[in-house]
């Protein structure tokens, strides 16, 4: 270890003090109780501020004052804009060597988007960073310290005690109503909630800085510390980590420490379970946590082998779709080109999906004849009720669920194209995701049964959707019955529709056979189009893209027929 060879004033090469920068971003509402209120600074405890000011004396500390109390309804990307305009103004008026960034809990997501942003990423899908677009100082970044970090967006889990789980539940749900009543959007937390769109893009456009760096036209990565206290009651280990293990990141999980109390460093904060410890136990938990923070802060990302998680438990710690890499986390980004496309096979309500394993085998068996390396990904989000199916907020967290599947497809396999096929509810997670995530794009789209309404907008998606066959079936009793019917009503607020029975109407002249595909008819009911004799058909339409052609049929729709007719009825 050689903690002590290291200087909180590093010298450049002329031999002159390195001038530096210590950029702090606090989290949402951390300042829950009085006695943590009374020390807290603008989201950090003042004896946290001085203990950093002691640590790096020469440095400016730069401090951004941002609205994330507990009825925050701030767009990130907003606050991402402040803190850039903020560092920037100070470089320019007294430039700097180099900039660490420190961010705890939710603020570790704004410090990661601000990293990238600052980079010259764009929240634009299968797009590579703009240099010339840079932040001036973007290049000094030379380290990221993650408090709590929640990298992956926050969800409520089994670390989360029983009780507060409940009135979580309960005290968001309020919450998310209050702010779009009061304010017409979500609440800050709701926007940061994991596979929200602002999280997916953000680990997006980290990958577009890495893809950069190994293309050799940007510098390097900032080495990233991650810390977690081993009680965190909030957050989970596969919460902090994006994609498991790597050489850039250092994990490190902090003894006797909960969410609050991890950068409590002088035992004057009570949180949770740290209020049932002895005095000298939480000093000692407290000389810990500083001597972790500081190493964290100065030691070499080498020099911290000793303190950091092995690669091995890390794994341990990882979600299953985390180790789909052949070729592990740590080898550069480089040697997980080597996948031409991955499709996704996605099931709908109501059903366990197992139907989806027996495409997605169809799918690479054929890509092995046709010499192409495919992934065919076929993850299921659990039984969907038709009351999920419903409910917008049911249907909106299955949205989450694939933003997330898609994320960490793309950061696995940066270069492959990826294409959908989506059955029932399905059809709604795809055309869901391209509407409020720009990050999102397909190659080829199969929708079978659709749930989307007649009238989506293909053509606001622009380049960041290839080809789309949308197979209507026969006898769709389903779509006609629920979506169809609710949107011949004009129920527009529950954003479903009868594209299953009805096919897209709003295209443009150049979509409608070219790239909207409106397939009449498949014979059959509301499974129609995923059976088995359709296997092999859409296999080779997201491979190849060739048009399915015996299993056409020449006839009228019933189930459009009953559509019209329920809802003749209602009106």
């Amino acid at each position: 270890m050689k903690t002590e060879q290291h200087s909180s004033e590093p010298e450049s090469n002329s031999g002159n003090p390195k001038r530096a920068a210590i950029v702090l971003i606090r989290g949402w509402s951390n300042s829950r109780k009085k006695r943590v209120r009374a020390q807290m600074v603008d989201g950090f405890p003042a004896a946290f501020l001085k203990f950093v000011r002691e640590l790096f004396p020469a440095a400016e500390i730069i401090h951004p004052r941002l609205p994330l109390g507990v009825f925050s309804t701030a767009e990130p990307n907003d606050l991402v804009d402040l803190i850039i305009t903020d560092v920037t103004a100070r470089f320019a008026a007294k430039p700097f060597d180099e900039l660490i960034i420190i961010g705890f809990s939710a603020g570790t997501i704004l410090a990661r988007s601000v990293y990238a942003t600052a980079c010259g990423a764009v929240a634009k899908a299968n797009d590579t960073l703009n240099p010339e677009a840079a932040a001036p100082w973007a290049s000094k970044v030379s380290r990221m310290v993650l408090l709590a970090g929640v990298t992956r967006g926050w969800e409520l889990s089994s670390a989360t005690p029983a009780g507060l789980r409940f009135i979580a539940k309960l005290g968001l749900l309020w919450l998310n109503r209050w702010a779009r009543l009061r304010h017409g959007r979500a609440s800050f937390i709701e926007q940061i909630k994991r596979g929200a769109p602002f999280v997916v893009e953000t680990r997006l456009k980290l990958l577009q800085v890495e893809l950069a760096v190994a293309a050799g036209t940007w510098a390097s990565l900032p080495h990233t510390v991650l810390l977690l206290g081993s009680q965190d009651e909030f957050v989970s280990p596969a919460d902090a980590m994006d994609l498991g293990p790597r050489d850039d990141c250092s994990y490190i999980e902090v003894p006797q420490s909960s969410h609050m109390s991890i950068f409590d460093i002088c035992a004057n904060m009570l949180s949770g379970s740290d209020s049932k410890l002895s005095a000298n136990a939480r000093a000692d938990a407290a000389r810990r946590r500083a001597s972790l923070i500081r190493r964290a802060l100065i030691d070499d990302p080498d020099d911290l082998a000793d303190v950091a998680m092995h690669a091995d438990d890390i794994d341990d710690y990882s979600d299953p779709m985390d180790r789909l890499g052949q070729s592990g986390f740590s080898a550069p980004l480089g040697s997980r080109r080597d996948i031409d496309q991955v499709v996704f096979v996605i099931h709908g309500i109501r059903d366990s999906g197992f139907w989806t394993k027996r495409i997605a085998r169809e799918i690479k068996q054929l890509g092995h004849q046709r010499t192409l390396v495919i992934r065919a990904p076929s993850p299921s989000y659990g039984f969907f009720s038709m009351w999920d199916f419903v409910n917008p907020w049911g249907r909106r967290d299955a949205t989450y669920w694939f933003l997330e599947r898609y994320a960490e497809v793309k950061r696995l396999w940066p270069e492959a194209q990826v294409s959908y096929i989506g059955h029932s509810n399905g059809t709604y997670l795809a055309a869901n995701a391209l509407e409020i995530c720009s990050m999102v794009a397909f190659e080829r789209v199969v929708f079978a049964g659709s749930v989307v309404r007649t009238d989506y907008a293909w053509s606001d998606r622009g380049e960041r959707v290839g080809k789309v066959l949308n197979l209507i079936a026969t006898a769709d009793m389903v779509v006609a019955a629920l979506p169809g019917a609710f949107e011949r009503l004009g129920l527009r607020r529950l954003n479903v529709g009868g594209a299953g029975v009805e096919g897209f109407s709003d295209l443009h002249p150049g979509d409608q056979g070219t790239r909207v595909d409106n397939f009449k008819f498949v014979a059959g009911g509301h499974g129609a189009a995923i059976e088995e004799p359709m296997w092999q058909d859409l296999a080779r339409y997201v491979v190849d893209g060739t048009r399915p052609a015996q299993h056409e049929q020449n006839t009228k729709s019933l189930s459009g027929k009953i559509s019209a007719a329920i809802c003749k009825r209602f009106l």
